[in-house]
């Protein structure tokens, strides 16, 4: 939810939206950390934010069946923590169960409380959409209680999603543990293959959603031709600009830069502030409708289920647990089917409240954009992007006439440039975070990391550190250092993903799932490892990367 680095500006919002929604998650599931032992869930260091894993450890043992060693396993697809690598499994027994019974009751009821509270503020932030203000045409006094009353209902916007991300990650382990019994090795790749396929490409929906206007722009003559240039921009507007097919298209798209949310971060830039960005998401959505045609994972998610209950029901187990217990209808498969539409349901609602904080996150940008442009225009501010290194206080305090020093925002940019080149944090550490380890290649070129999403495929690879100047052929294999919904049209186009970052349940890991994308997760320094443009092989089953250079040497020498 906060990727990269953060501004003050920026980190002043999130960070309590974000510490805020956690606490409420807590509250709601009876957990209660000793916060104030334990300090803030989640920290800034060097400009980029981290979590407090020794509080969500703590969090995670006071859940029913849960572990510290559990926690770390869904957030990096194994466990990191050296105390906890050879932890003994906990102990069960009637005792221990019935203790767990009350937690498991909340939960469960968490679950169904949250399905109709996220229909509810995404029904809030699209209502909002509609009838949004005009920042420009409001006084000093409107402006800055309106800025002020988005950022209230973020509060409980955060919170839903928070708490969905939760009930989502639930849901599918608790899947994964239902089959864990009965197929062992294969629960993790049989989970991810039961959860994905569930929505049509331009179902994938990001805060600039174009999927509808370029399949309409498709279908005529004229706007179809222009489409073709995806190429080269500045062609493509040009000739669309020739026609008025093409122009009313482009009056639509810029329409919808207009709408469009935070590209990444609540408050954080819109699409609408830069056109590159927005121009490449235009690309990646006429490359998948004239080129790609993707279809999402190669088979539906009904035809797995059928071939898992197949699996179950013809263990002789299974079959002489059925006769011990009497059951005439195989209850059992009936929870398996439901265990599937919970999880489904999760993920996929987990993706919805992200794009509605994304939304909501567009309308707090532009009210934000308008007082920076009013103290700019006052001289209070040398240029508008000063702003972003204010914080909430300071900036309302430099808007009703405080004075700015301008040489603490000077300080303030120089940190922020060296917290970019010093790049991402470690996955855990403790005090001062050191630089992130570049993880050499194995013997034939082989490196490891966590299998995200199952499948295999060979390609070119792309190193992308900037989503505005990506530019992916379909097949290219998508190197990153992480992503967020921002990026979801590059994957439309990609035959593979690789990132450095990023856990079972993670943005990447589930969408590339649904696209049935090969994905390898966790691959320390991957973006300064592979060489952009070198062929790699993408093994997303065993989370193996397999880079071709030996090959591609010998031809050289030949």
């Amino acid at each position: 939810m906060l990727p990269g680095v953060l501004p003050p500006l920026l980190w002043s919002i999130d960070g309590p939206l974000i510490e805020e929604g956690f606490r409420h998650l807590f509250g709601q599931l009876g957990v209660v950390p000793d916060l104030d032992a334990s300090g803030a869930v989640v920290g800034r260091f060097r400009g980029r934010a981290a979590l407090n894993l020794d509080l969500l450890k703590a969090a995670a043992g006071a859940m029913p069946g849960g572990t510290a060693a559990e926690m770390e396993r869904q957030y990096f697809g194994e466990v990191v923590s050296p105390d906890l690598e050879n932890a003994p499994p906990e102990s069960g027994g009637k005792l221990s169960r019935a203790k767990e019974i009350p937690a498991t009751v909340r939960a469960l009821a968490m679950r169904r409380h949250l399905a109709s509270e996220a229909d509810v503020v995404i029904g809030a932030v699209e209502e909002i959409m509609e009838r949004r203000l005009d920042p420009t045409a409001e006084n000093d006094a409107h402006l800055l209680a309106y800025w002020r009353r988005i950022r209230v209902l973020a509060e409980r916007v955060v919170a839903t999603q928070v708490a969905v991300a939760a009930s989502a990650a639930a849901a599918y382990r608790g899947l994964e543990m239902f089959l864990e019994p009965h197929c062992g090795d294969e629960s993790a790749s049989l989970t991810q293959r039961l959860t994905a396929g569930s929505i049509e490409a331009c179902g994938l929906r990001t805060s600039l959603d174009v999927c509808d206007l370029v399949q309409d722009g498709l279908s005529n003559e004229e706007v179809r031709g222009a489409l073709g240039s995806v190429d080269d921009p500045d062609r493509m507007r040009s000739l669309l600009e020739s026609s008025d097919a093409g122009r009313t298209f482009l009056t639509a798209f810029r329409a919808r830069l207009d709408h469009a949310g935070s590209a990444a971060v609540f408050g954080g830039p819109t699409w609408g502030e830069d056109e590159s960005g927005a121009w490449n998401v235009l690309r990646q959505a006429v490359l998948v409708e004239t080129e790609t045609g993707r279809p999402m994972a190669e088979t539906s998610r009904d035809d797995v289920l059928e071939e898992v209950v197949g699996r179950l029901t013809a263990q002789t187990k299974w079959k002489v647990t059925r006769v011990m217990t009497g059951q005439v209808v195989d209850m059992r498969i009936r929870m398996l089917r439901r265990l599937v539409e919970e999880a489904v349901h999760f993920l996929a609602l987990r993706e919805a409240t992200k794009v509605v904080v994304l939304r909501l996150g567009g309308e707090a940008r532009r009210a934000t954009r308008e007082i920076a442009e009013r103290l700019t225009e006052s001289g209070a501010l040398r240029t508008v992007h000063d702003a972003e290194l204010l914080s909430i206080d300071e900036l309302e305090a430099a808007f009703a006439g405080a004075d700015i020093n301008l040489s603490i925002l000077d300080r303030r940019r120089r940190a922020l440039d060296t917290a970019r080149a010093v790049g991402a944090l470690p996955r855990i550490f403790t005090g001062r975070p050191e630089q992130v380890e570049i993880v050499e290649p194995g013997p034939g070129g082989a490196i490891d990391g966590w299998a995200a999403s199952p499948g295999l495929h060979r390609g070119r690879a792309r190193v992308v550190t900037n989503v505005a100047e990506a530019r992916l052929d379909p097949g290219d294999i998508l190197v990153a250092p992480a992503t967020d919904p921002s990026w979801t049209p590059l994957f439309l186009t990609a035959g593979a993903l690789i990132v450095e970052e990023g856990g079972p349940l993670s943005h990447a890991a589930i969408v590339a799932r649904e696209l049935g994308l090969p994905a390898v997760l966790n691959v320390a320094g991957a973006t300064g490892l592979i060489r952009d443009g070198e062929e790699v092989t993408v093994d997303g089953s065993s989370g193996r990367i397999i880079l071709h250079r030996d090959e591609a040497e010998e031809e050289v020498a030949a």
